[in-house]
């Protein structure tokens, strides 16, 4: 089992699991960004552009992982990722959506 698109912490931690294991990932999604930087709109529309083409492109993804039987917990446009738990067999084939460009282990905040 593994992906192209998976990191290798997310190899690892998949290894030796069963099917129906949860999986905490962080899943990155191609945004397109031609278009966004028009120097007609000041920071505050070209903020508001990248959120609404984030939401349109997260849209099928999010979909898609509610199908395979996962819960997403948290969306961040800024970084265009979501951040999911998903059963282990749902992976590999979330992983084969074109909109997917990396997939990753979720990571506690690192404390100072």
């Amino acid at each position: 089992m593994g992906n192209k698109k998976w990191t290798d912490d997310l190899v690892v931690r998949v290894a030796g699991g069963q099917d129906g294991d949860l999986v905490d990932v962080i899943v990155e999604i191609q945004t397109p960004e031609r278009g966004l930087q028009d120097a007609s709109h000041d920071r505050t529309n070209q903020i508001e552009l990248r959120k609404k083409s984030f939401a349109h492109q997260a849209k099928p993804i999010v979909e898609k992982i509610a199908a395979l039987g996962g819960q997403v917990s948290d969306q961040a446009w800024l970084s265009s990722s979501i951040t999911a738990r998903l059963p282990r067999r749902a992976l590999e084939e979330l992983g084969m959506d074109q909109s997917v460009d990396r997939m990753d282990v979720v990571r506690p905040p690192e404390r100072d």
